[in-house]
């Protein structure tokens, strides 16, 4: 399983009592500025609220997901979480760093 550790994402949506939020890291690539969602998932309440920014790092799992516009078009996504995560001070400068990646890059098509 891969490890990832965010250095400096914002919480956009707490849920779950607390146990869980929705964090974006927007990160330059080549002069191209992206974002990335990540879904966080505690055992208990994490005590964040939407605005914070927070370093995170734990088990990156994904799993398909879809939705359709509203012309009827599907759109195929991959859905993210981090799993037994462990909160770490924000840094200065964004960046999405995964660790261990041969296991999910052994079916890539490239």
């Amino acid at each position: 399983m891969a490890k990832i550790k965010l250095d400096r994402a914002k919480v956009v949506r707490v849920f779950q009592g607390g146990k869980a939020m929705k964090v974006v890291e927007t990160v330059t690539v080549q002069g191209n500025e992206w974002s990335q969602y990540f879904t966080v998932w505690f055992p208990q309440p994490h005590g964040k609220n939407e605005g914070d920014m927070i370093g995170v790092q734990g088990s990156m799992t994904h799993r398909p997901g879809s939705y359709q516009t509203g012309d009827g078009t599907t759109i195929h996504t991959s859905d993210v979480s981090i799993n037994n995560p462990q909160l770490v001070d924000a840094q200065d400068a964004g960046a999405v760093r995964v660790e261990n990646t041969l296991d999910v890059l052994d079916n890539a098509p490239f």
